[in-house]
């Protein structure tokens, strides 16, 4: 709980210090708004001991006046208050926001690799709406309702003493009816919110693998499942309606009899001249006007607890380290070198790369050639700093790769890879050409799918009006716009038909006669080009020399070169 109390206040510090003028001008408007509400019901009180009951119109007529200028005011100033606190919240969940999205975009790749999208939608958007609901109606309304409270007590033990006590009373009944629904509150809250973003994740995923689902017919079975997981939310959110609807009747009920108490109380007392009716009539507006508010504190320790969980789940967000590298250094230049690297993806003793040892000159072409799953893109992670050696290290120009800073490599470092990501936005965007003019060598790329709209032409999400070899295509693109230093093409060209494929070779030559390439592909054709060619299996580097080198060592690179020459037949 402590900790959760100064996560609160650091939330506090950090953010809405940030917009601290409007906090104060809000803060200033509740209280407008708090002396509006409590001075009708003592107006109400003089009109009838002093105007009605002396049959005094003209004085009645401006108790109305006052009466009905205080609504006035207090509508207004409810109007000003909402307004400002609203512009006042949605400025500080941007902020927020944005520092979350930088942040995740910062994060390492092991992380994705874990963790659901829906999981991470849910911190830029439902956590979020959590914190503006405790920002707009929780910090200061809350501050609104104490003093709205401590001047209702005020006004009624001047008034009277003993039907403030009266008051009290109930008022003290409230509190252990409120903690009882507090704990249930909280237990159900937690509940609906874990399984809500469950369902999230279940959602996301299922979505993004419609075209998986229709076409191995699983339809069905998706349904299935997501009827489950919205079946557990429907059951979590239910106790939480449960709790509200048992919760406001009986709040409402105390404040009935608190009225029922104050008029039996106060027929001795009216009797004696201790009171009077317009006392009574007072006390019963100033109850009606008292329980609202201690109504309204309990919603707001709801809005806390939301908030609160939002708040910790971003906290340990914020907490996780980002990708950076130690190193400052921007300009990479010069060979690649692995010594003894190993890598593990999941921490345990399975590992994608097994020892690797390897030079790659600058400038030199280096084949990579190997089975499905023996290491060849792990060994491309590396390079990229997407994941970090388990063993061994990485060097570039004589340094270790960790002396560079991550944008240094990414942008010496340009990739294309077999699966491409296209962004639903133009082509042009997605070549990440920016303002400037496309290149030519681009143009003369994709010349031939680029009549209708150009680079214009607007892409649709995942790029579903894109053939794969036009995706494959568009990330060439990218990479001569780039103009890397380090050329990677894994499969680079698998999508594209063989007239196209020699037009790419020509292209990329032309643009990078002195890039370093490293060359990933199955084609063995292609490989016959490289300067050098190293074989990956089962993780480690098991053969390393020319194409004419390697065939006559008669190893593994000679049979699949041999399985190649038969069409792909054992």
């Amino acid at each position: 709980m402590g900790f959760a109390k100064g996560l609160v206040a650091d939330f506090l510090y950090k953010y809405v210090a940030r917009y601290k003028r409007m906090a104060f001008l809000s803060l200033g408007l509740m209280l407008v708004v708090a002396a509006s509400r409590m001075a009708p019901a003592y107006i109400l009180k003089v009109a009838i001991d002093r105007f009605i009951s002396r049959g005094d119109f003209y004085g009645l007529s401006m108790a109305a006046l006052l009466y009905l200028a205080f609504i006035c005011l207090e509508y207004a100033g409810i109007y000003l208050q909402i307004y400002v606190s609203q512009f006042f919240g949605q400025s500080v969940i941007r902020d927020m926001r944005l520092e979350t999205f930088s942040h995740l975009l910062g994060l390492p790749v092991p992380y994705f690799d874990r963790t659901p999208h829906g999981k991470n939608l849910q911190y830029v958007t439902n956590d979020m709406e959590n914190i503006n609901e405790f920002i707009t109606s929780g910090i200061v309304t809350t501050a609104g309702d104490v003093i709205t409270i401590a001047g209702i007590v005020a006004i009624m033990l001047y008034l009277s003493m003993p039907l403030t006590f009266v008051v009290i009373l109930f008022f003290l009944m409230l509190f252990p009816l409120i903690d009882f629904f507090r704990k249930r509150f909280r237990q159900a809250y937690e509940k609906s919110r874990e399984s809500v973003a469950e369902m999230n994740a279940f959602l996301g995923e299922s979505l993004s693998g419609m075209y998986v689902s229709k076409a191995f017919h699983r339809i069905d079975t998706e349904t299935a499942a997501f009827r489950e997981r919205n079946t557990a939310y429907m059951l979590a959110y239910k106790k939480v309606i449960l709790y509200l609807s048992l919760y406001f009747p009986f709040v409402d009920s105390i404040g009935i009899l608190s009225i029922l108490a104050i008029l039996w109380s106060s027929r001795p007392m009216l009797s004696m001249g201790a009171v009077t009716f317009g006392t009574i009539a007072a006390f019963i507006e100033y109850s009606h006007k008292l329980y609202n508010p201690i109504r309204d504190l309990s919603e707001k320790y709801n809005l806390y607890q939301n908030a609160r969980s939002s708040l910790e789940k971003l906290h340990r967000l914020h907490q996780m380290a980002g990708e950076g590298h130690e190193g400052s250094i921007a300009h990479v230049a010069g060979d690649i070198e692995l010594k003894d690297v190993w890598l593990s993806y999941d921490r345990n003793e399975t590992h994608a790369l097994k020892g690797v040892s390897l030079r790659i000159r600058e400038g030199e072409r280096i084949g990579i050639v190997g089975l499905t799953g023996s290491g060849k893109t792990s060994l491309i992670n590396l390079l990229l700093g997407f994941y970090q050696p388990t063993k061994g290290e990485v060097y570039l120009g004589g340094r270790p790769l960790t002396d560079y800073s991550l944008e240094g490599i990414r942008k010496a470092f340009g990739i294309v890879s077999q699966d491409v990501f296209i962004f639903p936005r133009t082509i042009r965007e997605n070549l990440f050409a920016g303002e400037k003019a496309v290149d030519p060598a681009v143009d003369r790329l994709t010349q031939g799918f680029l009549q209708e709209g150009g680079v214009q032409r607007m892409v649709a999400e995942d790029g579903l009006n894109l053939s794969e070899g036009e995706k494959q295509l568009i990330a060439i693109g990218r990479v001569i716009t780039y103009r890397p230093r380090y050329v990677i093409l894994d499969e680079a060209t698998s999508r594209i038909d063989r007239y196209l494929e020699e037009k790419v070779r020509q292209i990329m030559a032309e643009e990078f006669p002195s890039a370093t390439w490293l060359v990933i592909a199955h084609r063995i054709s292609t490989m016959a080009e490289m300067d050098r060619i190293i074989v990956i299996h089962d993780g480690e580097l098991v053969e390393e020399g020319s194409h004419e080198q390697l065939l006559q060592k008669g190893g593994i690179y000679r049979n699949l070169y041999d399985i190649y020459q038969r069409g792909g037949r054992p």
